[in-house]
C-alpha cells in the first residue's frame, strides 16, 4: 500500500505550475534571440519567468485551499525540512551531473570552447523541457492507479511504449538537423557544437526512462530517498568519468559521459522498482522502432548526408510511422 494518491485536479494544477516556468523562459529567450538583444536579457528572462511562475503557483494554491499568508513556526519549518530533504538532495545531485562537465571543461580548455559545449547542452535542455511537459500531462493517469498493481503495470507499459515511440523520432530530428538548430539559435560560429548535440540527443530516451522509474514510480511510492541515492551515484560517476575523459577527449568525451551517466541512473532507478512492479526496462515492442531509427540515422550519415536535412527528416518520419502502423 503506497498511500492514497492525490486527486487528478491537484496533479493537473501541479503540472501547470511545473511547466509554466520553463515554458515562459523558453518563449522569452527565443523572443530575445529573435530581436538580437544582448546576453544579459537572458537573465531578465529568467527573473520574469520565475516571477510569473511563482505568482501562478500562489493563485492555484490559494484558490484550492483558501490560503492565507503567515509566518511558519519553528516546528513547522522543521517538519517541512524533514519531509522535503530528499527532494533537495535530488535537485542538488541532478544539478551536479548536469553542470559539472562544463566546470571541468573550463579547467582544461578556453572559455570559448566551453561555450560551444554549453550551447549544445542548452538546446538539449529545451527538448527535455518539452519532454517533461508531456510527462506531467499524463502523470495523473499513473497516480490514479498507484494502488492497483495490475492496473498500474498495464498503464505503465502503454505509457512507456508511447513515450519511447515519440522520443525516438525526436532523437532522429535533433541528430539530423543539429547544424540547422545550432545556426538558428546561436549562429554559424557555434557549429563546432553540432557533434555534441548529436550525442546528447540520445539522452532524451534515458531521461524519459528516468522520469518513469523515478519521478513517476519511486516518488509516488514514497521512495524518494532511493531516488536521491540513485542521483548521487549518477553524480559521482559523472564527476569521475569527466575527470578521466575530458582532458583527452574534450567536449565529445563530456557528451558521452553525460549520456553514460543518464543510462546508469535510469538502470538504477529501474532496478529499485522492478520487484514491486513487473515491467521491462525497455519494452520488447520498442526494439523494431529503435532499429528503424538507427537505420535511418546510419543511412543519413553514410549515404544521404548531401541531402537537405529537413527533407530527409520529413521522409524519415513518414517511413518511421508508416512502418510502425503496418507492423504494429
Amino acid at each position: 500500500d503506497y498511500g492514497q494518491p492525490p486527486g487528478e485536479l491537484i496533479q493537473i494544477n501541479e503540472g501547470l505550475l511545473k511547466i509554466s516556468y520553463p515554458l515562459i523562459l523558453f518563449v522569452l529567450i527565443l523572443a530575445f534571440r529573435f530581436f538580437n538583444l544582448e546576453i544579459y536579457y537572458a537573465a531578465l528572462a529568467l527573473i520574469i519567468s520565475m516571477s510569473i511562475s511563482c505568482i501562478l503557483g500562489f493563485i492555484l494554491i490559494k484558490n484550492k485551499y483558501n490560503l492565507k499568508l503567515r509566518l511558519l513556526t519553528f516546528k513547522e519549518y522543521f517538519n517541512l525540512i524533514k519531509i522535503t530533504w530528499p527532494f533537495a538532495l535530488i535537485t542538488i545531485f541532478v544539478s551536479i551531473y548536469y553542470n559539472i562537465d562544463s566546470v571541468i571543461l573550463g579547467f582544461f580548455y578556453p572559455y570559448e570552447y566551453v561555450g560551444f559545449y554549453n550551447s549544445a547542452y542548452r538546446i538539449l535542455m529545451i527538448f527535455l523541457v518539452l519532454q517533461s511537459m508531456f510527462a506531467i500531462i499524463i502523470f495523473p493517469k499513473v497516480v490514479k492507479s498507484i494502488n492497483k498493481t495490475k492496473k498500474i503495470t498495464s498503464n505503465l507499459r502503454k505509457l512507456n511504449y508511447l513515450m519511447l515511440i515519440l522520443e525516438l523520432p525526436l532523437v532522429l530530428l535533433i541528430f539530423i538537423n543539429s547544424n540547422g538548430i545550432i545556426k538558428v539559435l546561436f549562429g554559424n560560429q557555434y557549429l563546432s557544437a553540432s557533434p555534441v548535440l548529436m550525442i546528447l540527443s540520445f539522452n532524451i530516451i534515458f531521461v524519459g526512462l528516468s522520469i518513469i522509474y523515478g519521478s513517476w514510480l519511486l516518488i509516488s511510492m514514497n521512495k524518494e530517498k532511493i531516488m536521491a541515492l540513485a542521483t548521487f551515484i549518477g553524480a559521482i560517476i559523472n564527476i569521475l568519468l569527466n575527470l578521466m575523459i575530458i582532458p583527452s577527449y574534450g567536449m565529445i568525451g563530456a557528451a558521452y559521459t553525460t549520456l553514460f551517466s543518464e543510462i546508469i541512473v535510469s538502470i538504477i532507478l529501474y532496478s529499485c522498482i522492478k520487484k514491486d512492479i513487473k515491467i521491462e526496462y525497455i519494452p520488447k515492442k520498442i526494439i523494431f522502432p529503435l532499429i528503424i531509427i538507427l537505420i535511418l540515422i546510419s543511412s543519413y550519415i553514410l549515404y544521404f548526408h548531401f541531402m537537405n536535412s529537413i527533407i530527409y527528416s520529413f521522409i524519415s518520419l513518414v517511413i518511421y510511422f508508416l512502418l510502425i502502423f503496418i507492423f504494429k
